[in-house]
């Protein structure tokens, strides 16, 4: 379990550092001892993680494919927040490919279970905001935006303020 945990840690680090191919790389390692142990909440969540590195990779058919299978395991599991992380991960790929009417119908299943953690509401927020930004509708994307800010300033989340304020400045120009 340690093994797996350590080559996932090393995937989110490459993940943050931009280094994509190292996060893919690890990732797949962390999948290939969990599919072993048969721990069907991890391999979700490793799902998941990769998604989001085929996703940054612009892979996007890779990442569609494993954030479904998050999915599919965060519902076998009955793992709420991994639920809500797929839910609005698929929605952010589907904004970014096209499909913002898709990503809302998903931002509509993760709102309504929502949790508590201020990550993941601000997170869900940022993602509306988009999708209301796609559909040319300038004060719903602002007032998203401007929720999804005070959440994370409020929580103390200089990184996710940081890319709201990114995508306040690309929303201006």
């Amino acid at each position: 379990k340690h093994i797996s945990a350590s080559y996932q840690n090393l995937g989110a680090v490459y993940f943050y550092m931009g280094k994509y191919d190292k996060c893919e790389e690890n990732t797949k390692k962390a999948i290939e001892i969990t599919e072993k142990r048969k721990d069907k909440k991890l391999l979700g969540e490793l799902y998941d993680n990769l998604g989001a590195c085929y996703f940054a990779m612009y892979r996007d058919t890779l990442a569609e494919e494993f954030m479904l299978k998050s999915l599919a395991l965060a519902y076998e599991t009955k793992n709420n927040i991994g639920i809500e992380n797929s839910y609005n991960n698929l929605a952010s790929l589907y904004v970014e490919t096209g499909k913002p009417l898709l990503a809302k119908s998903y931002l509509n299943k993760a709102m309504k279970s929502l949790s508590d953690s201020p990550e993941r509401i601000t997170s869900i927020l940022q993602t509306m905001a988009k999708v209301y930004e796609k559909t040319n509708k300038p004060d719903s994307a602002l007032y998203y935006y401007n929720e999804a800010l005070t959440k994370a300033r409020n929580a103390g989340n200089s990184y996710r303020s940081k890319n709201i304020y990114f995508d306040l400045s690309n929303f201006y120009f």
